[in-house]
């Protein structure tokens, strides 16, 4: 019978390392919840703003045609 592979278990890393990753994770978090929030507000302002112009156009063609009639 074969004999089974023994794995060697991983090097833990050092407490201060840890602690350095550990610090720069509300970094990324609060970095990555601006990114969200601002191309949010970016797409909500682009919509809001085409949907105006759509019925500033609409409003203008349905004056030139009661202006033609």
């Amino acid at each position: 019978m074969p004999h089974p592979v023994q794995l060697e278990p991983l090097p833990k890393l050092p407490v201060q390392r840890i602690e350095k990753i550990m610090d720069w994770i509300p970094v990324i978090f609060i970095a990555f919840k601006f990114l969200v929030l601002g191309t949010a507000m970016f797409f909500s302002i682009k919509s809001h703003r085409d949907k105006q112009k759509e019925e500033q156009e609409e409003e203008r063609q349905r004056q030139n045609r009661l202006d033609a009639s």
